[in-house]
């Protein structure tokens, strides 16, 4: 949870419109000035649950400066 935490602050200020989804897998992504970033959870549906892969698509804006980031947080 702590790691969680962490990562939510790390979010910009202003909320952005966000396709697709439900209350297991989704994202949340935010604008601050000229950064973007996005938040993408997958939560599985029991603890005893086997890990499973998710794919996701995020659109950069044209003339990203950089390639992005990637943190990546789970059970182990």
């Amino acid at each position: 949870g702590w790691f969680a935490h962490v990562l939510l602050q790390r979010l910009g200020v202003a909320r952005v419109p966000v396709e697709g989804g439900d209350d297991l897998l989704g994202a949340i992504a935010t604008r601050d000035g000229a950064a973007s970033r996005v938040l993408v959870y997958a939560y599985p549906p029991n603890h005893d649950a086997a890990p499973s892969t998710v794919n996701v698509r995020v659109p950069l804006p044209p003339g990203a400066p950089r390639a992005p980031r990637l943190f990546r947080l789970g059970a182990e």
